[in-house]
């Protein structure tokens, strides 16, 4: 992982986010990127089915290998 994206992620308020969200259910996360907020979602949860969304092919078929994930969907 570079840089950039440890800083955001450090700068994200993860915890606040994820406790805001269903426990299940369907949950789409936009501009995904490298997919790192959208995995830690899937953990968090098997129940949800996380569906991440970004308009860059290249970042979404990284982000599909890094996290193999079954409740988790990479799509440009």
């Amino acid at each position: 992982m570079n840089f950039i994206p440890k800083i955001r992620l450090f700068l994200l308020p993860i915890e606040k986010i994820n406790q805001a969200l269903p426990d299940r259910g369907l949950i789409y996360e936009i501009g995904s990127g490298q997919g790192i907020l959208a995995a830690i979602l899937a953990e968090s949860s098997g129940k949800r089915q996380i569906v991440a969304l970004d308009n860059d092919e290249k970042k979404s078929n990284q982000a599909r290998r890094r996290f193999n994930l079954t409740n988790i969907n990479f799509i440009k």
